[in-house]
């Protein structure tokens, strides 16, 4: 169901791992909202639910970039608040962004997601 399952002695965990980058292909961006779509049925059986996205480009900006913007604006969480969120200039390199989203279960009853 996830990519990870973490198991302490109060809390199970589900957690998913998304890589995305500039030769990404939209269908991973409608993957990840099926998979936030998933979680959030998960967590509706209370199953905490994690969904990590790794962002990397080899340009120095990601948010601002049509493309990005584009892509982006596919995955609805994205646009989420979340205090699980990690910019990471790489100098001439590029940049890597990394965002952790704690998935509610409001998320599908919300109809904020369609679909699955």
């Amino acid at each position: 169901f996830a990519d990870l399952f973490v198991k302490t002695k109060t809390t199970s965990a589900l957690i998913e791992f998304a890589i995305l980058h500039g030769e990404t292909g939209t269908k991973w961006a409608d993957k990840i909202a099926a998979d936030t779509r998933k979680l959030a049925r998960i967590a509706a059986a209370g199953i905490e639910c994690l969904q990590v996205l790794f962002l990397a480009s080899a340009k120095t900006q990601i948010d601002d970039r049509p493309w990005w913007q584009s892509l982006l604006g596919r995955i609805p969480l994205w646009s989420s608040a979340t205090t699980m969120k990690k910019d990471c200039p790489l100098g001439d390199c590029g940049r890597l962004i990394v965002a952790g989203l704690h998935i509610q279960p409001t998320e599908v009853e919300s109809g904020l997601h369609d679909g699955e």
